[in-house]
């Protein structure tokens, strides 16, 4: 099991509790790959079909502002119409497979909670274009992502998921063969999630994994704090690439109904923790005069700070 190492500072009146996460492969880890990416901004090219009218505002012109250009390239988005047929949706389909996209996400005004429409232009991806084509995510609808009526959260959710995926699914299903193979481990290996709870590997979404490990550190800090009857806690974790600020009141981590991730707004119910690309391994160069630290990072070489 993971452990993480608690220190308080000597305020009296707010303690600052920092926690550091051995990086070795362990029974419940909390995951630092996808907020890493999502951080550096270094994931794979993606494309979005959402109905015709949103190609531009998302559902949300604040959310779409942080995603557009950096998740998913304005170009890249195009709109559905409702009564589109099946002959048009292909065709919209086509269109951003020959621009290189290789994972579609689809996201469509009202498809909670039924995202039949959406299954529907799955199964025409699947049909036309075989996984060994596209990938691991052939498609993937903003309604099995999360299960909110909010049409911008669905479709944020899901690019974040799509755009992150790639890089956790490789180094999770190699950190499963590592621990039984080479360590005799026959039980699960459990991930942690930013909600608090662990799940397998098939069964863990990789926007569930964003967060998680800091997040799991505040918690010890709750507890530390509750066994200290310290009732205002800073949690700080600083790792390589990313640096995150957290809060403890009455041996509990605050939450919040609204909160963001590394910039993006989400109304999701979300722990009050505030994450910037600034780490131990930052890179460091000059532009236009200026020393500049991130957002990409070296990582755990030369190590935290």
């Amino acid at each position: 099991m993971s452990r993480t190492r608690t220190r308080f500072s000597s305020r009296p009146s707010r303690r600052t509790c920092t926690t550091t996460t051995p990086s070795r492969i362990s029974g419940r880890p909390g995951w630092p790959i996808t907020s890493n990416v999502l951080a550096q901004r270094t994931g794979p090219k993606l494309g979005l079909l959402g109905s015709a009218g949103h190609e531009a505002d998302l559902y949300d012109a604040g959310a779409a502002a942080a995603v557009s250009g950096t998740l998913v390239s304005a170009e890249d988005i195009g709109g559905i119409a409702a009564d589109a047929d099946e002959q048009t949706v292909r065709k919209a389909i086509k269109s951003l497979l020959d621009k290189g996209i290789r994972r579609i996400n689809i996201s469509l005004a009202g498809a909670f909670p039924d995202g039949s429409a959406e299954e529907r232009i799955i199964e025409m991806i699947a049909q036309d274009y075989p996984d060994h084509f596209l990938g691991s995510i052939p498609a993937l609808a903003g309604s099995e992502v999360v299960l909110r009526p909010d049409d911008s959260t669905r479709t944020i959710a899901s690019l974040i998921n799509a755009y992150v995926h790639p890089a956790l699914a490789t180094t999770l299903y190699r950190a499963e063969e590592i621990v039984r193979d080479e360590h005799g481990w026959h039980g699960n290996v459990l991930i942690g999630h930013i909600n608090g709870g662990v799940a397998r590997i098939g069964k863990t979404k990789a926007f569930d994994t964003i967060e998680s490990g800091p997040l799991f550190g505040t918690h010890a800090c709750a507890a530390a704090a509750a066994e200290r009857g310290d009732s205002q806690v800073i949690a700080l974790d600083v790792g390589g690439t990313t640096a995150k600020a957290s809060a403890v009141r009455d041996g509990r981590v605050v939450l919040r109904d609204t909160g963001d991730l590394f910039g993006i707004p989400m109304k999701l119910d979300l722990p009050l923790l505030h994450s910037i690309a600034l780490g131990g391994g930052s890179v460091a160069r000059v532009t236009g005069g200026a020393v500049t630290l991130g957002p990409d990072s070296m990582g755990a070489a030369p190590g935290p700070a």
